[in-house]
């Protein structure tokens, strides 16, 4: 007999869910939109750090010429009314503590999940300023994270959007499970990843390590050693100056090598062909080959062992540090630096 009753309170608790979905997303006079904002400004001091955690939320991070920390909270909603608005404003409740480290934020959700879409009925997006000699600590688990110039160590973590960086004196850390990584110009070393995008890579003074499991790498310039791995997209690296370790299971592979090959490097791809630019003086081992395509060079290859179209190994000039490549599917073309485009 229990049974029996709970089947008609699911059927109108669903019905009620599909009621309110209708006339939200579809009877805009039903509902309207509803905004709710907190600020909070500190006093702090250079080089301290920002620590936030949050449940959801978008997050924009800008510096200025200011010893202060302001912080935005805007929070939106739509509901049938003020009350309502107002009971899903008090769901997601943020928290801020001021210590000797810096400045700590947390948002935390206390609401139940809408029954469509899969997400929450409230949406919320951070806007903070901070000195520009500041470090960042900041991890959301829904939205997107935006960081302009700033000088400090900078960790992003983000479940559910791009993340984007400007100009960064000092290390870069950033994660995300589903977006694209955009990094302008860094000076320090950098450590990317994501599951769901592709990276772009300005410049970088240090290492790079860039890791996406579908999308492509690209690089304007890395003065330090590279290692760029991706499962479905293609690498267009340029500007390398230090070891490269570079592998893509689906595209092609174009690389820019400046100056000499300054350790022991690969390139490897299951599915495109290769094109490498090299410096014509440069001095390195070459060890090529092509499941899939010839190999070419423009430049004179003292080669060893037993010559095939397919498999290039030897010394350019007088030889160094190994450059491996290889490719499952297509050809392999060794080009000359001023050739790159």
């Amino acid at each position: 007999m229990l049974q029996r009753r709970n089947g008609p309170a699911i059927f109108s608790i669903f019905l009620s869910a599909l009621l309110f979905t209708i006339f939200c997303f579809v009877g805009a006079a039903h509902c309207s939109s509803y905004e709710s904002k907190i600020s909070k400004s500190f006093f702090v001091k250079k080089n301290q750090t920002l620590k936030l955690n949050s449940d959801l939320g978008a997050v924009t991070v800008k510096s200025w010429a200011r010893d202060v920390v302001k912080i935005d909270v805007i929070k939106k909603v739509r509901a049938s009314s003020k009350r309502k608005a107002e009971d899903l404003f008090n769901r997601f409740k943020v928290d801020f503590v001021q210590n000797n480290q810096g400045i700590e934020v947390k948002g935390n959700y206390h609401g139940p999940h809408s029954w469509f879409f899969g997400g929450k009925k409230i949406s919320v997006r951070y806007e903070i300023f901070v000195p520009y000699e500041f470090n960042l600590d900041i991890q959301t688990a829904g939205g997107s994270i935006t960081v302009g110039d700033l000088a400090g160590k900078t960790r992003l973590n983000t479940s559910g959007g791009g993340i984007s960086l400007g100009k960064i004196l000092g290390y870069v850390d950033a994660k995300t499970s589903g977006g694209g990584i955009t990094v302008e110009q860094v000076s320090g070393d950098v450590n990317v990843k994501t599951s769901g995008g592709g990276i772009r890579i300005g410049e970088v003074t240090g290492s790079l390590k860039a890791i996406t499991s579908g999308g492509s790498i690209s690089t304007k310039s890395v003065k330090g050693d590279a290692f760029v791995q991706t499962s479905g997209g293609s690498l267009k690296l340029y500007g390398l100056m230090g070891r490269v370790q570079g592998q893509t299971s689906g595209g092609s592979v174009t690389a820019e090598i400046v100056g000499e090959i300054s350790g022991d490097s690969y390139l490897k791809t299951s599915g495109g062909g290769m094109k490498v630019y090299v410096n014509q003086d440069a001095d390195f081992n070459i060890d090529a080959h092509s499941s899939g395509g010839g190999i070419s060079a423009d430049l004179p290859v003292t080669a060893t062992g037993k010559v095939k179209s397919n498999t290039l190994i030897g010394k350019v000039n007088r030889g160094g540090s190994t450059l491996t490549l290889r490719t499952s599917g297509g050809s392999i073309r060794i080009k000359l630096l001023e050739e790159a485009k």
